[in-house]
């Protein structure tokens, strides 16, 4: 009887030792789909981040070429107001010295 209750403790101490094993081969594979998900996002928010890269830098040349446009816009405008300006001035000169009798 006591050979019984021998061979039957180390049985239990068994089972509980398996019973442990698949514990932790349950939790090893869910940290392993874990870390497959995981770097599944990681490569997910590397090619946001790409594109994001890549739109701010299409960002960026395009308001340098809008800025630069109305740069030349504005310069176009200023011009035209200036030689409009000399105009005026130089019609008002006329008129004076004709009214004066130097013409």
């Amino acid at each position: 009887m006591e050979q019984n209750q021998k061979s039957n403790v180390p049985a239990a101490r068994i089972n509980e030792l398996q019973q442990q094993v698949a514990e932790v081969i349950a939790v090893m594979s869910d940290n392993a789909d874990r870390i497959m998900k995981r770097d599944e996002q990681l490569v997910d928010i590397n090619l946001k981040t790409a594109a994001l890269k890549k739109s701010s830098e299409d960002f960026k040349k395009t308001a340098r070429r809008v800025q630069w446009n109305m740069c030349l816009k504005n310069l176009k405008w200023t011009i035209i107001l200036t030689v409009f300006v000399v105009l005026l001035v130089v019609l008002i000169i006329i008129l004076i010295l004709n009214s004066a009798g130097v013409f």
